[in-house]
């Protein structure tokens, strides 16, 4: 899984848009059964989550930024 991450440092869009959302910066990079949620911000790459691909990211992710 670590693997499938690293090259993100030098190519932070190499995985797609997360579908549910449609925004530039989040992104996310399958491994597996699990999605790797992750942001593109300035300076860095935050992986904001990992996800077993048959749960609800849109419920996860609004759960991390407070959202209803």
């Amino acid at each position: 899984m670590i693997a499938s991450v690293e090259p993100l440092t030098a190519f932070p869009r190499m995985g797609r848009v997360v579908p549910e959302f449609q925004r530039e910066h989040l992104r996310e990079v399958i491994f597996e059964n699990y999605r790797i949620i992750y942001s593109i911000e300035p300076d860095a790459v935050y992986i904001l989550t990992v996800l077993h691909a048959s749960m609800d990211v849109a419920s996860r992710l609004s759960e991390l930024f407070g959202e209803s």
